[in-house]
């Protein structure tokens, strides 16, 4: 049984495990040979997201993904056949060491980072995704930031990565003649020293074309903390970029702790010496 993980996996609240009554499903079919424990048992976990009905985990160089349908069961329930909504545990089989930190769905793949690859987990061929057609491909090798999970507008998606004391930005894009290939660019080329220090949130508005970036400063006790806001704004007609633009929000007395979209509108949550407020920027085409 899986019992013993509970409290780690959910974290804890004034010292008591949330979800005290929860219970992982047990094995039911075979053995410790023909239907062995999850990867999890052994590795920690590093990352959770949720990928074609079912609930996966990052562990080691391991993608592990329960039985679809059922959230809490990672172990087969026949040894004697593989089933297509079978629980997946899968590494890829790149020559190097990848440890997997990372995990988000993005168009019909789970986007899986090491911290100098890169892969997507999808189904080989044009298959449905099935235990049996699960296939793990490598999609690059770059150096990239996996303390923020990379955010998505329309058929992009923006993944961080550490310039030094700056930030950089790669935008994914994929290949519409080859399904499984992206291309990737550095978004940030032209302005190497502009986005500083790490990564605290990123929040995007598809359909306005807008991508918010807080960063962060150091500050005398090493505490990070930041009151400026990147703004990256795109214009598209079709499927062509036409133009596209980085700028700057700098906020007094604010030491910004997040930023969210809800609608057209970009809230900022930030403590000031008053306390803590929540600022607003509308997004609506013809204002920004």
């Amino acid at each position: 049984a899986i019992t013993a993980g509970v409290a780690a996996l959910y974290g804890t609240l004034s010292g008591d495990p949330i979800h005290t009554d929860f219970r992982w499903e047990e094995r039911t079919a075979g053995s410790e040979l023909t239907n062995p424990d999850p990867t999890f048992i052994e590795e920690p976990i590093q990352d959770v997201a949720f990928f074609k009905n079912r609930l996966v985990f990052l562990a080691g160089e391991n993608v592990i993904l329960s039985e679809s349908g059922q959230f809490f069961n990672f172990w087969k329930t026949t040894a004697t056949q593989l089933l297509d909504t079978a629980p997946i545990d899968l590494a890829s089989s790149w020559a190097g060491i990848a440890r997997l930190e990372t995990a988000c769905a993005f168009e019909d793949l789970l986007y899986l980072s090491g911290n100098r690859v890169q892969f997507a987990l999808g189904a080989s061929g044009q298959q449905v995704f099935t235990a049996k057609s699960a296939d793990i491909r490598m999609l690059s090798n770059l150096s990239v930031d996996n303390g923020q999970e990379p955010a998505q507008m329309r058929q992009q998606m923006y993944v961080p990565f550490t310039r030094g004391d700056y930030t950089g930005m790669y935008e994914y894009t994929p290949d519409p003649q080859v399904g499984g290939r992206f291309s990737q660019f550095d978004i940030t080329a032209h302005v190497p020293q502009y986005i500083h220090g790490k990564i605290r949130s990123m929040a995007s508005l598809e359909r306005e074309g807008v991508l918010a970036v807080l960063g962060t400063d150091s500050g005398a006790t090493g505490y990070q903390t930041t009151n400026s806001l990147y703004i990256y704004k795109t214009y598209k007609a079709g499927n062509k970029q036409i133009q596209s633009a980085w700028s700057k929000y700098t906020f007094h007395d604010a030491d910004i702790r997040s930023v969210f979209f809800y609608e057209h509108e970009l809230f900022i949550v930030m403590r000031r010496t008053t306390g803590w407020w929540v600022d607003k920027i509308g997004f609506k085409s013809g204002r920004v």
